[in-house]
């Protein structure tokens, strides 16, 4: 692939460019694949943000994200080893929610606050959801988080979309 020349007179490979190509001087570099960047930001706003449940809110969508990707390719290729990683990438995503949900407390006050604890409600029902259109039982522990959830949700519970939510997962606790 001949996009540009180098200062040297060459052309470009394409499997150079693929890997990763420094304009600047020149030369080529090997960038970290993109997976590696995110765990080392998610690192470094964990250790600067420990008390800030924003962080864990944007790690719990990012892994939402990808499980639902992998339940995705699973249902369209039948095959068993997407459909692990997506429950894998679903238990962190609700460990990340959680871990959130935590720094919360018990009366969501603040935006981010409420946010967390609303994404961690959505997070519970579409695990519910997946649990139920992949015929497996619902654990007992995935209800008490429901029933936790239910509670956190209630003090706030006069937004139209909390009440919306907070009556799903009462349904979830009532199909059980």
């Amino acid at each position: 692939m001949n996009l540009k020349k180098s200062k040297a007179g060459k052309s470009i490979p394409f499997g150079d460019l693929k890997n990763g190509f420094d304009p600047m001087p020149r030369r080529l570099v090997f960038l970290p694949l993109a997976g590696d960047n995110l765990k080392y930001i998610f690192e470094i706003l964990h250790r600067l943000e420990g008390k800030n449940p924003l962080v864990g809110y944007h790690e719990a969508k990012m892994f939402d994200v990808l499980a639902q990707i992998q339940l995705i390719i699973a249902s369209a290729g039948n095959e068993p080893e997407p459909k692990k990683n997506g429950f894998e990438l679903f238990s962190k995503a609700l460990k990340a929610i959680g871990d959130a949900v935590k720094l919360v407390g018990n009366i969501p006050e603040k935006a981010i606050e409420k946010a967390a604890v609303y994404r961690y409600g959505h997070l519970c029902y579409t695990i519910h959801r997946t649990y139920k259109s992949n015929n497996i039982p619902v654990p007992k522990e995935h209800l008490k988080r429901v029933e936790k959830e239910v509670s956190l949700l209630e003090p706030i519970a006069e937004d139209p979309k909390n009440r919306k939510m907070k009556a799903k997962l009462v349904y979830v606790l009532d199909e059980n």
